[in-house]
């Protein structure tokens, strides 16, 4: 997964992008700063290993035409700030939350023999729908959210 998140940095680079790496988890940091180092293009790419609020992190990713995320919790902050993104699904947990909310498209499994096309895919599919995809967020984050907050308001009761 570390080479094809090198090559894909590497053809976003060439493509004009400046790339983020940041973590949600401290145990992140390593790999973070492996990709980092093997990148070696401090113009063009930054390393945050600092952790941050959910607040803060979607503060500062806002800015950030699209993210790649290992963890889904990134997945969900990208999402929530109005950035589309790609999920590397490494567990069902990603498959399911991309597919109830109607992006399965966007998930690339990381068991993949062809990743890097795959996460380039995704990529183009942002570039041309950027604007849909978080319209598609929105609406099913407004569907869902009642189904979420109503059981916590009456205390998980039922009537």
């Amino acid at each position: 997964m570390e080479n094809a998140l090198l090559q894909v940095s590497k053809k976003l680079i060439k493509s004009g992008y400046k790339i983020l790496l940041y973590v949600v988890w401290g145990s992140d940091r390593e790999a973070s700063k492996r990709l980092y180092d093997k990148l070696n293009d401090p113009l063009n790419v930054t390393y945050d290993p600092s952790l941050y609020s959910e607040e803060e992190l979607i503060e500062k990713t806002s800015v950030c035409s699209l993210s790649i995320n290992f963890k889904l919790h990134a997945n969900i902050l990208s999402l929530a700030g109005n950035v589309p993104c790609i999920a590397l699904g490494y567990r069902f947990k990603v498959f399911d939350l991309f597919q109830s909310l109607g992006l399965e498209n966007l998930v690339v499994s990381t068991d993949s023999d062809t990743l890097a096309l795959d996460i380039m895919e995704g990529i183009r599919e942002i570039e041309l729908n950027n604007e849909k995809i978080i319209e598609q967020y929105k609406n099913r984050k407004e569907q869902f959210s009642p189904l979420i907050i109503e059981p916590i308001k009456n205390n998980f009761t039922v009537d």
